[in-house]
């Protein structure tokens, strides 16, 4: 009596660009997981030596995580804990992490880089306005006339003197 062997397949991951330059199928796709990410992928039939070398690290991966997991519900060591659950543990509250002087320290820093800002040229508010929305140098230096390397030696010496007026002022 012969047994019958199941067949085996290891899923290769694919993107669009791998299913475009290898004329791939869309029926030869299929969406399977890889561990618990889901993924495209082509099946590729394996022996089932091939398929246990490919699977059982992910298995074990696996395993390892749930074992983690299971290991910290037990003993309430996750990295979350929910606030309630504390309280009721230990029955105090968390400490505040506000830090009153660090926002007082935040608030002077503003009031002074604004004070600094004010000495600026015009030309100077603008570049830095500009930088700080996230255009580019060359961007910039279309915007107010100038290269995109004048703009960046403009743009030191304009942080240059602000670092240097704050620290003055502290």
């Amino acid at each position: 009596m012969e047994s019958k062997k199941e067949k085996r397949y290891i899923p290769m991951e694919v993107t669009p660009e791998i299913i475009r330059a290898y004329n791939l199928k869309s029926e030869d796709i299929e969406w399977t997981y890889i561990g618990k990410r889901k993924i495209r992928a082509l099946m590729v039939e394996a022996t089932e030596e091939q398929y246990l070398a490919y699977m059982r690290p992910l298995w074990k991966e696996e395993k390892r995580e749930q074992r983690t997991r299971e290991w910290e519900e037990k003993h309430n060591t996750g990295r979350f804990i929910a606030l309630d659950k504390l309280y009721e543990a230990t029955g105090y509250e968390p400490a505040d992490p506000h830090d009153f002087l660090e926002d007082l320290y935040q608030q002077e820093l503003i009031e002074l880089l604004n004070q600094s800002l004010a000495m600026l040229e015009e030309m100077d508010r603008i570049i830095i306005t500009l930088f700080s929305e996230n255009w580019t140098e060359a961007e910039i230096g279309k915007r107010v006339g100038l290269s995109q390397k004048a703009v960046n030696k403009r743009k030191q010496k304009i942080f240059a003197r602000l670092k240097q007026e704050i620290e003055k002022k502290m």
